[in-house]
């Protein structure tokens, strides 16, 4: 197996758990655990029930070749019950996606997402991104885990975010040629991303502080966050009476006063198209 090992886990029982590099001999395995899977969980994984096709399944162990990782959780007697991996996408951030049977679920899914982490800042991968069904609320209990935010919704039922490959919040993507746009404070789908978008920004929204995906605010503990310090513009999207409103209004004025910030109110005034 040579130095393709990441990690070996005792088990209390004697066994082990060898999380390592996927290969291409792992395919016929790799089938195996997909085809082992119910057709939820499928749905879950691949956005279809219909089994993955071999050639799919080899694009992911041939991942590295493409700028990606992609590893696998075998246990003493070959059987693959987990795999977790990313490939590279164009702005130079990363997709990841991951999958574990249902023996295994509920402390391997943090700890392969965490080990897939440490391997994406070691190779220069500062943000990972998930396009997540909105009925997977594992998926998006373990994304809240690390602290993340919203990319975009591709889709009525998905919703795209993203997460550090090392502590703390995620940042922008680092190849960019567009405006860059915080709206911090919503819960869901913002009303003026639309209309920002065509106006030429990029758009991420998070939650703010005191939320499942960030239940520490860096800016109000005295840290630092990459998605405000990389913003163009700040848009606080709290209703007007929450006081988080304005605690972010003053710390955001002091720690990064040359970001603009604005409310929600005043960005859709100003932005606000003429009656035609």
């Amino acid at each position: 197996m040579g130095d393709d090992k990441i990690e070996v886990i005792a088990l209390a029982d004697g066994r082990t758990v060898t999380v390592r590099l996927a290969t291409p001999e792992d395919v016929d395995e790799l089938t195996r655990m997909y085809e082992s899977l119910s057709d939820e969980d499928r749905y879950r994984r691949f956005f279809s029930m219909a089994r993955p096709q071999k050639r799919v399944i080899q694009r992911l162990t041939d991942a590295a070749a493409a700028g990606g990782l992609w590893l696998v959780a075998v246990t003493d007697d070959g059987r693959i019950i987990a795999d977790v991996g990313y490939t590279a996408l164009p702005d130079g951030d990363a997709e990841l996606a991951i999958t574990v049977t249902e023996p295994w679920r509920g402390w391997f899914g943090p700890f392969l997402l965490d080990v897939l982490c440490h391997e994406a800042a070691v190779h220069g991968i500062h943000n990972l991104r998930a396009n997540v069904l909105l009925e997977n609320r594992k998926m998006l209990r373990l994304a809240a885990r690390r602290g993340c935010a919203v990319f975009s919704y591709p889709d009525t039922n998905v919703i795209e975010l993203t997460m550090s490959s090392g502590d703390g919040m995620p940042g922008w993507p680092p190849k960019h040629d567009r405006r860059r746009l915080l709206v911090e404070g919503c819960g869901g789908r913002w009303r003026g991303a639309p209309e920002a978008r065509r106006s030429g920004w990029d758009v991420i929204t998070c939650a703010g502080p005191g939320t499942a995906q960030v239940r520490t605010c860096p800016i109000l503990t005295g840290g630092r966050c990459p998605l405000v310090d990389e913003a163009d513009e700040v848009v606080l999207a709290f209703p007007a009476g929450d006081p988080r409103r304005a605690q972010l209004t003053k710390t955001h004025a002091v720690r990064t006063p040359t970001v603009a910030i604005t409310t929600d109110e005043e960005w859709a005034a100003e932005h606000a198209r003429p009656e035609l």
